[in-house]
């Protein structure tokens, strides 16, 4: 059994580095769990041979602390990004645009504020839990490589996800608590999407907009030149994100990659012309998980209490505030991790 940790916290995305970040700064040791071999989420970049987001590709916020952090973290930004908008297409958050919200990309690729997050922080990469456990006194998660034990808890993955975690605490005096959790989460449900990477030969010229909002695609919906935000040196051409539509991504969820991704390609020569058909090269990327409904928001984190425990299990993630997105996963991680400091700090 390892050194127990005041706090164990299952997902290294955004929300749950806010969250164990907040703890460090309150004097609380934190240990972080997660399945993947680098930090994020869906925070995602493809760094080789250049960076590239392929889960969402700017930041946007009002929220003075969420944009006070952004700044701090000294990642170079591109302030207003996207400039160029073309389309009328509906964005994953149409808030984004609104005059009163602050744009930025990060040429770095937006993992790096997920790694700024991480700096310092216990973190267990390539550690999938497979079970979770909820004990008189603390509470412990299982993964193939060991047990890992804390005296309170945080699942902070896909609420999909966290669901399945929560599904292993069923037993004894925790079971009450955990069906009433159960019965709100399946309330809502996270919308997929298909997406590729394509990076195109020289020959073939950078479109003229940062990012296309397609009204009339029934497949695509958003494009991103990934090559405005960040010079891609010489000898690239135009390196494209393509983002499929939730009901088209539904329909072949579980088709295979090169089916689909071919299928992308196709719709996005239907958008910009038959050279889009053919990349230099391209990747897949399946986003079982991919956002919530613009509706699908509780206001703030959960927190699970049971008889006969003095430990606690907490949720967060951008369903557990009301504008979601990335700073929604900000800021839910980082109330969870107050009132938990909160909290803690009372039963001691």
């Amino acid at each position: 059994m390892d050194e127990t940790a005041d706090v164990l916290i299952v997902g290294a995305g955004l929300a749950r580095l806010s969250c164990a970040r907040t703890l460090g700064e309150a004097g609380l040791s934190v240990r972080v769990l997660d399945r993947s071999r680098v930090v994020g989420g869906r925070c995602a970049t493809k760094s080789d041979p250049s960076p590239v987001d392929f889960g969402p590709i700017f930041v946007h916020g009002d929220d003075p602390d969420f944009l006070s952090w952004v700044r701090s973290t000294g990642e170079p930004l591109v302030a207003g990004w996207p400039r160029v908008v073309r389309g009328t297409g509906l964005p994953c958050q149409p808030q984004a645009f609104d005059p009163l919200q602050t744009r930025f990309a990060v040429p770095g690729g937006l993992r790096r504020l997920s790694e700024a997050l991480a700096r310092g922080l216990a973190v267990e990469l390539a550690s999938p839990v497979e079970q979770l456990e909820w004990h008189d006194q603390g509470v412990t998660a299982v993964t193939p490589s060991g047990r890992f034990s804390g005296r309170h808890g945080v699942v902070a993955t896909a609420f999909e996800e966290s669901r399945a975690l929560l599904a292993t605490l069923t037993e004894g005096p925790a079971l009450p608590v955990v069906r009433r959790a159960d019965a709100l989460l399946s309330s809502f449900s996270s919308l997929p999407c298909l997406t590729v990477l394509a990076e195109y030969p020289e020959a073939v010229p950078s479109p003229p907009w940062d990012v296309w909002y397609p009204e009339d695609s029934p497949g695509l919906l958003v494009v991103s030149n990934e090559g405005s935000k960040r010079s891609l040196g010489p000898g690239r051409g135009p390196s494209l994100v393509f983002q499929a539509r939730p009901g088209w991504s539904a329909e072949r969820l579980e088709a295979d990659a090169e089916t689909w991704s071919r299928d992308i390609l196709g719709a996005a020569a239907d958008l910009l012309g038959p050279w889009a058909a053919h990349p230099a090269a391209f990747r897949s990327h399946r986003w079982r998980y991919g956002r919530l409904g613009a509706a699908d928001h509780l206001v703030r984190p959960m927190l699970l209490d049971r008889p006969g425990s003095t430990a606690l299990w907490g949720l967060a993630g951008d369903l557990f505030d009301v504008d979601g997105g990335l700073q929604g996963a900000w800021r839910s991680g980082r109330a969870l991790g107050l009132r938990l400091a909160e909290v803690v700090g009372s039963r001691r």
